[in-house]
């Protein structure tokens, strides 16, 4: 699991050193953001790799870079995680 969403974390790490940009990410793998944030498995991964570290939340907490880019994606689309699990 934690290969997997690495993946989308190292973009959200290149986001913040001004590499790419949202808008980058967004249309080359905005669904797939979409999808692997709202995975059940993938949130209580992220949940526990986070309460394991103790740091639930802000900038150091784990997989963050992952969330700010799956959360502008789905606002972009104006969706939720409710709307993605219907597709």
């Amino acid at each position: 699991m934690d290969e997997y969403i690495c993946t989308f974390e190292t973009l959200g790490n290149l986001l913040q050193d001004n590499i790419v940009t949202e808008e980058m990410v967004y249309n080359e793998l905005g669904y797939d953001l979409e999808k692997a944030w709202c995975n059940q498995d993938v949130q209580k991964f992220i949940v526990d790799a986070r309460k394991a570290d103790k740091n639930t939340s802000g900038p150091n907490a784990f997989y963050v870079g992952f969330e700010r880019l799956a959360k502008y994606s789905l606002a972009r689309d104006k969706k939720t995680c409710a709307d993605m699990d219907e597709e």
